[in-house]
């Protein structure tokens, strides 16, 4: 664990490290994740994505699809002088799919997230209420947990998503911001490590590291943003 007063903590060192591991061999994928205290703030998403598009998503930085991206639309057009409707669902093919729906219902009542249908209905999963997580029965009777749900944490076996992603022809993308405060002034960064990227096949990212103009705090005398995202191939 590192110190959040620490160079490393502040150059994010660990999230570059996780994103040139071998995250297809982990046991688990962090689908949804927000994080917030007085050293950083963030978050984790993951999608599916069609295996054709995901070089492309690659040759930017920024997320290609939000946290509340998971509603069916209807979208209009005018042809001819006439409003033509159209209806498109959230899992339509060769497009960007979530895999966590962050459901919110205007403050009225509580938000929610919940585990996309056709990856639940694949894997046949039971919904334990009790342990808050979604079990695979397998044909012998053993079973095996597949996600994994918290509040602002939801873990999912890598496994289990690499095989649907596979006989949907897809791949999976794990986009990551995250910004973090530090003690440590500006100054004692060196000038070629106040900016960096990082391009792969399989990841881009870009660590900046700057003043923090938006706060007097000692302790927060400087932060960093580290945004990328990272296809987990099928």
């Amino acid at each position: 664990m590192m110190k959040k007063d620490s160079e490393e903590y502040l150059l994010q060192t660990d999230l570059r490290g996780m994103f040139a591991a071998n995250l297809e061999a982990a046991n688990w994928t962090p689908a949804y994740l927000n994080f917030r205290d007085d050293g950083q703030n963030g978050g984790f998403f993951a999608a599916f994505v069609p295996s054709g598009k995901a070089p492309t998503l690659l040759k930017d930085f920024g997320w290609d699809i939000s946290k509340g991206d998971c509603r069916p639309s209807v979208w209009t057009r005018t042809e001819n002088g006439k409003d033509i409707a159209e209806y498109h669902h959230y899992t339509e093919p060769g497009q960007i799919q979530p895999i966590v729906l962050d459901r919110t219902f205007n403050g009225i009542k509580p938000s929610c997230c919940e585990i996309q249908e056709e990856f639940r209905l694949y894997h046949n999963l039971y919904y334990d209420h009790a342990n808050s997580k979604y079990i695979k029965i397998h044909d012998d009777g053993n079973e095996e947990d597949i996600v994994l749900v918290e509040k602002d944490n939801i873990m999912i076996r890598t496994k289990a998503l690499r095989q649907f992603a596979a006989i949907k022809e897809m791949a999976i993308v794990l986009f990551v911001d995250s910004v973090r405060f530090s003690p440590i002034p500006l100054s004692a960064i060196k000038e070629p490590e106040r900016y960096t990227e990082g391009r792969t096949e399989a990841f881009t990212y870009f660590v900046r590291v700057s003043d923090n103009d938006f706060s007097k705090t000692p302790a927060k005398q400087s932060l960093s943003r580290f945004l990328g995202k990272r296809i987990i191939a099928p």
